[in-house]
Parts: C-alpha cells; sequence; structure tokens
C-alpha cells in the first residue's frame, strides 16, 4: 500500500480525535475492533486502518476515563513513588508521582493514582516516600482562548495535586526503571549540575532550555524576545538538537574506529539517553525514531523515507500516548518537519539562479528555503497557540539559528568535561557564557522590532483548516501537475467567506467575566473596538496577558484600578509584563502607600496616561454609556487621613447597554456609601468576591441585581447564598463554573 505510514498514522490520529469529541464506550470499541481484525482477512487492508482507528480511540478512552472515589479532600498519610525529577537549581520544586497507598487513622487504602506534589525536599527519580497532606482536584482558571491546566494535567493522566512542604519520609527500595534510574537521570543530574554551578541568570536558564527543553524559569523579557523573533523552537529538544548530537556522536564513532554493529548500538543508546534526559518530549522522541531509523537504514543499506520516519514516530507517540496529538508541541514539530519535507526543494528550486555558487546554495539559500518551509506550515498553528505571526523568523531563524548549532556542541561539550576537568570546564563555559549572552542579546533585538510578531489574536479553526488546505493544493499543482481550477475556487472560497462573514456580523459590546486565582478581572469589548479592562486579578494570574493576546489586544486602551489594595497592584505589575496600556482609570492620584504609588510611577514612566474617576465621571468613546458611581471628592480626603479603608475608596462603575447594565463596584464593603439610585443593575460583580459584609441586604436593595457574579478562587459563604435565593438572584460563580462571556444585543452566552 503505497504511503502505509502516512496512512497509519491519519487513521490513529482520526480515532484519537473521533473518541475525544463522540466518547465512545469501551465495549462498542473492543466491537469494532475484532471486527475490522477479522475483516483484515477477506480486505485488502483497509480494515487493519480502522483497528488502528479504534485501537488509538481504545486507548486513549482508558488513558483518559473520569477516575472514580478518589480521596479528595481526606487528610491522610499518602505512599507514593517518584516518577520525574524538576530543577532545583533553577527553581522548580513540583515533582510527578504515583499515589500508591493512603493510611486514613488505622486504615490503609490502595490508589494507583498519578498526581503532582509539591515539595520543599529534594527527591529523586523512583524513591518511595510517604507524606501528610490532601489531595486536592486541580482548579486552576479557565477562562477562553487560552490553555486550560485542568484539561492539559487529566490529559497527561493526573488525578489531582499533593502539597507536602514537611514531614516525608523516604522509605528503602526503589521503584524506578533501572534504565532510567542508573543511566538516563544520572546524566540529566549532571547536566543540571554542570549549568547551575557555571552559569547564572538568564543564561543557566537559556542553557537549560538549549539542552534539557527546560524552558521554564526563562525570564518572561527573554520568552517574549525568542517569541518575537520566532525561534521558540530552538528551546525544545528537537530536530536540530538530536540531529547535532547524532553528527558529533558519528564523528566520534569514525575517530575511534567504531563502526558496523558496536557503532549502530553506541549512536541508537545515545540518542536514546537524550531524549530521555530531555524528559521524553514529544518533539524530542519524534527526531530520536527518525534518527534512528535513518541509521538503521544506512546499516542495513535501505533506502530511507523521511515523511515515512516521520508518520511511523508519529504512530509510536500516538499509540502510547494518544492525548499528545493535542499537545502544542507535538503538532509544531510534526507539522514544521512535514513542511520542510514538502516544501523544502520546491522552495529552493524556485530562490536558485542558475550561477549562484554551490557553497551559496548549499549553506544560504538552503537555510532560506528550510526556513521559509517551516514558517510556512507552523504559522496557522502559531497564530492559534501564541496569538502572533512572527514575521522575524526568517531573519531569527538566518542569524541566530546557526549560533545556536554552534552552542549546542560547545554546551555538550562542557557537560563531558565537568565529569572529570573542573578547571578545564570553567575554562570552557566563559567563551560559551559569553555566546549564550550575544544570542539573548541579538534575538532581544530581532525580537523587539515593532513588526517583528504582531497580534493577531486567535483564529478560528475553520480559517486553520482553510489556510492548510490551499498550501496542499498549491504543493499538488506544483508538484504534482495538478489542475489550478480547485486552487482557484478553494482560495476565492476563503476570501469571500471571511468577508462575508466580517460584513454581516454586528457589531456588539462583549462582556467577559474572568476566573482569577484571586480577585476580579472583567474584560470589555466595545464596538468601536475599544478594550477596557477593570482589574486585573492577581500576581498568580500570569495568564491574562495571554487572554488579551488571544482577542488581539497589543496594547489595552483602558485599564481600571479599582483600589489602592496591594494584591489588586500585584495584579497589574504582572499585566504590565506582558501588555502595555494607555490610558489608565484611578481611584486617587496619591495613596500614600508604598506600592499603589510605586505602581502609578511606574505607567507613568511607561507612557500611560493616567486618569483620576469618580462620582459623575463619564467613559468617552467606548460607544455606550458608561459613569462612575463612587467614590466622591470628598472620600479620598477621608482615606488620606485614615477615617477611609481602601476596600470602600473603591471605584464603582456602571455600564448600560440597551437592557443590560452592569455595576462592578470592586471590593466596596459599606454599601451606604451609595446614595443615588441610579445604581440599579441587571449584573452585579459581587464586591469583595461575594464577602457577607460587602453584599449586604443594602447593597441588593440599591442594585436590584437579577444576576450576581462571584469571582475568585474562595467558595461563596452559605449565607451570601441564601441572601440570592431569597430574592431570586441567579449566582453564577466564577470559581465552580468558569469564565463568563456575555455578547449584549444578542442570547450568546
Amino acid at each position: 500500500m503505497r504511503h502505509a505510514g502516512l496512512r497509519a498514522f491519519l487513521a490513529t490520529a482520526a480515532g484519537i480525535v473521533l473518541q475525544q469529541t463522540c466518547h465512545f464506550s469501551p465495549a462498542f470499541l473492543l466491537g469494532f475492533l475484532a471486527i475490522s481484525l477479522a475483516a483484515a482477512f477477506f480486505t485488502r487492508g483497509w480494515s487493519l486502518l480502522l483497528s488502528l482507528l479504534a485501537a488509538a480511540a481504545l486507548i486513549l478512552q482508558v488513558q483518559t476515563s473520569p477516575l472514580t472515589d478518589i480521596p479528595f479532600r481526606y487528610p491522610g498519610r499518602f505512599e507514593a513513588s517518584v516518577l520525574s525529577e524538576p530543577i532545583p537549581k533553577l527553581g522548580s520544586r513540583a515533582y510527578a508521582v504515583t499515589l500508591t497507598r493512603i493510611r486514613i487513622g488505622e486504615r490503609s487504602y490502595p490508589l494507583g493514582l498519578k498526581a503532582r506534589l509539591g515539595s520543599g525536599r529534594l527527591l529523586r527519580y523512583g524513591e518511595i516516600i510517604s507524606c501528610p497532606g490532601t489531595l486536592q482536584p486541580f482548579n486552576y482558571p479557565r477562562n477562553p482562548g487560552i490553555v486550560d491546566l485542568n484539561e492539559f494535567y487529566e490529559r497527561q493522566g493526573f488525578a489531582g495535586k499533593l502539597s507536602a512542604r514537611s514531614g516525608i519520609v523516604l522509605h528503602d527500595g526503589n521503584l524506578g526503571n533501572p534504565v532510567m534510574r542508573w543511566l538516563v537521570m544520572p546524566v540529566r543530574r549532571h547536566f543540571i549540575d554542570v549549568i547551575g554551578q557555571y552559569f547564572a541568570g538568564t543564561n543557566r536558564s537559556l542553557l537549560a532550555g538549549l539542552l534539557l527543553g527546560e524552558k521554564g524559569t526563562l525570564p518572561e523579557e527573554t520568552r517574549e524576545s525568542f517569541q518575537n523573533a520566532g525561534i521558540m523552537h530552538v528551546l525544545s529538544v528537537s530536530g536540530l538538537h538530536v540531529g547535532i548530537l547524532v553528527g558529533v556522536i558519528v564523528i566520534l564513532l569514525s575517530v575511534f574506529g567504531l563502526r558496523n554493529l558496536p557503532g549502530l548500538i553506541l549512536l541508537v543508546v545515545a540518542t536514546g539517553v537524550y531524549v530521555g534526559i530531555a524528559g521524553f518530549a514529544s518533539a524530542a522522541v519524534r527526531s530520536g525514531i527518525m534518527c534512528t531509523m535513518l541509521s538503521l537504514g544506512l546499516f542495513i543499506q535501505r533506502r530511507y523515507d523521511p515523511l515515512n520516519g516521520l508518520c511511523l514516530a508519529g504512530l509510536a507517540i500516538l499509540l502510547f500516548a494518544p492525548a499528545s496529538l493535542f499537545d502544542a508541541g507535538f503538532q509544531l514539530s510534526f507539522v514544521a518537519t512535514l513542511a520542510i519535507l514538502l516544501f523544502h526543494e520546491p522552495i529552493l528550486k524556485a530562490i536558485t539562479w542558475s550561477r549562484a555558487k554551490p557553497w551559496f546554495r548549499r549553506y544560504v539559500l538552503s537555510s532560506i528555503s528550510v526556513t521559509a518551509a517551516a514558517g510556512i506550515g507552523t504559522m496557522p498553528l502559531i497564530a492559534y497557540y501564541f496569538y502572533r505571526v512572527p514575521l522575524a523568523s526568517f531573519l531569527g531563524n538566518l542569524l541566530i539559528v546557526p549560533l545556536i548549532g554552534f552552542s549546542l556542541p560547545w554546551g555538550l561539550l562542557v557537560m563531558v568535561t565537568g565529569a572529570f576537568s573542573p578547571g578545564l570546564t570553567a575554562f570552557l563555559s566563559l567563551p560559551l557564557d559569553s555566546l549564550l549572552s550575544f544570542i539573548t542579546w541579538l534575538t532581544a533585538r530581532i525580537g523587539g522590532f515593532a513588526w517583528s510578531a504582531p497580534i493577531v489574536g486567535r483564529p478560528s479553526l475553520l480559517l486553520i483548516i482553510w489556510f492548510y488546505a490551499l498550501i496542499l493544493l498549491i504543493y499538488l499543482v506544483l508538484t504534482r501537475k495538478w489542475p489550478r481550477q480547485p486552487l482557484l475556487y478553494v482560495a476565492l472560497a476563503g476570501v469571500a467567506t471571511w468577508v462575508w462573514i466580517g460584513a454581516l456580523e454586528p457589531a456588539r459590546t462583549r462582556v467577559t467575566f474572568l476566573d482569577t486565582v484571586r480577585g476580579d478581572a472583567t474584560f470589555f469589548e466595545f464596538p468601536n473596538g475599544r478594550r477596557l479592562l477593570v482589574d486585573a486579578g492577581s500576581a498568580d494570574d500570569f495568564w491574562l496577558g495571554s487572554f488579551l493576546r488571544s482577542r488581539g489586544v497589543s496594547r489595552l486602551d483602558l485599564l481600571a484600578i479599582t483600589h489602592p489594595h496591594p494584591h489588586v497592584c500585584d495584579g497589574i505589575e504582572n499585566l504590565l509584563t506582558q501588555v502595555p496600556v494607555r490610558d489608565c482609570l484611578i481611584p486617587i492620584d496619591s495613596a500614600g502607600e508604598l506600592v499603589f504609588d510605586s505602581l502609578i510611577a511606574r505607567l507613568r514612566e511607561s507612557g500611560t496616561r493616567i486618569l483620576v474617576a469618580g462620582r459623575g465621571d463619564r467613559l468617552s468613546g467606548v460607544g455606550i454609556d458608561a459613569r462612575f458611581e463612587h467614590p466622591a471628592p470628598l472620600l479620598r480626603r477621608y482615606f488620606l487621613d485614615r477615617q477611609l479603608s481602601a476596600n470602600d475608596l473603591s471605584l464603582v462603575l456602571r455600564l448600560a447597554f440597551a437592557r443590560d447594565t452592569f455595576l462592578l463596584a470592586g471590593d466596596l464593603d459599606n454599601a451606604g456609601l451609595l446614595r443615588d439610585e441610579a445604581v440599579s443593575a441587571n449584573w452585579l460583580l459581587a464586591p469583595h468576591q461575594g464577602s457577607i459584609r460587602a453584599n449586604s441586604d443594602r447593597l441588593f436593595d440599591e442594585v436590584r441585581p437579577r444576576d450576581i457574579v462571584v469571582s475568585g478562587r474562595y467558595r461563596p459563604r452559605p449565607g451570601f447564598l441564601d441572601r440570592c435565593a431569597a430574592r431570586g438572584i441567579r449566582v453564577h460563580n466564577l470559581r465552580r463554573d468558569g469564565s463568563l462571556t456575555l455578547a449584549l444585543g444578542s442570547d450568546a452566552r
């Protein structure tokens, strides 16, 4: 069967997608699998593809089926084995563990659950431990347009999280895989120790990303620069890294005269170990399998088909971990490799002229064509996951990737010398440290251009499908001489659909009550294109910048800081590291509070215009009626005299659109300060995250809400819920249900 690897991969991926959307029962999948295998004797192989489809769906169903009888919120003593080792010298202490048993009082219960363990103690892979604690379900914020970490960890098989800062007891024995215990993890620890000992600051995090794929501790500014320069892929162990490793090993094997079978075995083992120390990430596994197949093909003198190698690598990953199909790293790695395989030669042929020197064609034009092919293939996915189009990726890959290609083998050399010669390692690390600093500087320059990576928001899946259909037709027209009419029809259909959707869709005001770790964050999108954010959660709401970028916000038009409380200021500080602000509305110019006054000074230095708002002020230029009902000017004097709390200085904003009115009261505790009957509203954002004191009968009498929204990660108090139920008020609990989006002028929710 022609392109058997591609057909098998597509069948497996189709089975995973069908199971994710339709949720077939195990009995149905087993029956379908049995029928498909039986039919293989009477068909020409197509039923085997159906068998792969059913097998992939069944594996996904088994691995992601909801767990029952999980001892959530039961305090006890857990027994567990350690599955992973974070990088303690880089600040991470979150372990993956298998919970084998829980003891509650005098009774013991077997578990067999996978969980994330937060621990202040250094643990090793495979160790058997016991610790007191309480298993908690994942409860990360759930907001539109960004990754849901709850689903992310559930797809990886985690049942919940366990915190054990003290009381951990180490037991005899080890449950880890022997190869991982004695080979992979010691090499990984050695890499981490050398990186932590000879490098510091950003260079330490950058080298950990280049060699190990660990980019979690990379500073936000550096991460942003790499994304804008379009070279974020170098911080994930992939074909570039594995290819350089294989090239270095091949040279060493030639020097020492190790050829044939011994050399092949050493090459495969070294590749497997490197993939292991990179954490078996999808891109690393894919590269390792393809390099192994290439080496095996050379050894047995058989022709290697890169497309079949790519598909078989994907097939192996998906059958072992079907949920990887929904991982951004898996998708970007495979699409980039596929695009290079399909478009590299046509692009190279198109840009090569007859008098081009061979060396120029091999090193310059070939690099340009590879970069262009990978950029074409990954552009829709980068826009979908990172909300930007990296226009500077051509420049970044042309100038920075060669430097990365030099720093990788140099870094591996430093890791090797670190095992026997500290002096030589210190000497070799100096030029590498300078090279890493130069890479960081150059990346910041390329990624700092205004045009380097414009924010475009998250494109629709329909647009992504249309784009890939279009480039596939272009490939078939250029290489297989397909007629051009289908290409023209698909292109015109896509453009016409995009134009008509934009013309027919009415302009609406959209309100999104965001699910936060702590505090409030409410996002308004007005018909004239302006955007307003009221508060920004807390310092733990690191996702807020990603959410704004998913809505196409590169610079926020309006930001309202409701009151000068430190946790509110921390959320704004976190936001400013990700998105600039044009105008900022505050209740008081100087609060006499160091945190708040420092924040306002920083906003002014960044070019943000500061506007003091209060009772009677209106927001102009937003297309709807928006005015502030609080605070009155006299209350600012009371606050400065310490006769009024920061909560009671909160900005209270009322917005009206047709039949829908909204009242955002910040953390206002004293409803008696609202003495104007005009504060009535259909929708009320519960002040102070639903506290009993702030949500008094007097407030409900003044506002008369129909719906009330409770944000923050705290459970609404029973008294609050009883008060709402007695008045017939519908309660929208963001902590329980996730964010809430309203499209005004429609029934959309």
